[in-house]
Parts: structure tokens; C-alpha cells; sequence
């Protein structure tokens, strides 16, 4: 018998119960369940939009930072092709790809 076994049967034989009869818990112990089960979906939904909006800010963030570099160091299409192959390179399980906006050329992770 194994150790998480015996101490059901345990708590069954010190609880009055038999083995044949279900343990008997407080009438309780359903609205947590139910309280419990509810909260899970609506949790694991909003963690999942905090993460894409934490990314969405990021990429903005990037983004920024990209054009900024652009218009004040002058880069042209060549700096940022390679500044995409390269983000690429680290970044391989990305979707790195060059947009053009407005006549200049962004990176967009």
C-alpha cells in the first residue's frame, strides 16, 4: 500500500467512515471547489492578455527606438536589412521583417 493510500485509509477509519464509504467533507468544500474551478479560465485568459500586452509594448518600445535611431543617425535600407538579419539571427523563433513606413524603413520584431 502506498504512503498517500494509507493516509486516505487513515483519515477514512479515524473519520468513522468505512472503506467502502466516500470520506465526508464540509458542505463547504463544494463552493470552494466551484469558486476555485471559476476563477481558473478567467485567470489563465488574463495573464495571457497581460503577457501580449506587455509584448505589444516591447515591440512599440523596439519600434521607437528604431525609427529614432534612424532619423537621428541617418540610417538608410542597407543598416536596416542587416539589423534585421542580425535580430533574426538572435532571435530565431521570432518573426523579424522590415517595413517600410512613410518612406523609411522599420524593424519589427
Amino acid at each position: 500500500m502506498t504512503k498517500q493510500k494509507s493516509w486516505a485509509t487513515g483519515l477514512a477509519n479515524a473519520s468513522g467512515q468505512g472503506a467502502n464509504h466516500p470520506p465526508r467533507f464540509p458542505l463547504a468544500y463544494a463552493d470552494l471547489l466551484a469558486n476555485l474551478k471559476a476563477r481558473c479560465p478567467r485567470d489563465a485568459t488574463s495573464r495571457v492578455l497581460s503577457v501580449n500586452r506587455e509584448l505589444i509594448l516591447l515591440y512599440w518600445d523596439i519600434g521607437k527606438i528604431i525609427v529614432e535611431t534612424q532619423k537621428t543617425k541617418g540610417y538608410g535600407k542597407q543598416v536596416m536589412e542587416r539589423l534585421a538579419e542580425d535580430l533574426q539571427k538572435i532571435f530565431p523563433t521570432r518573426r523579424v521583417s522590415r517595413r517600410k513606413t512613410s518612406g523609411s524603413c522599420a524593424v519589427f520584431i
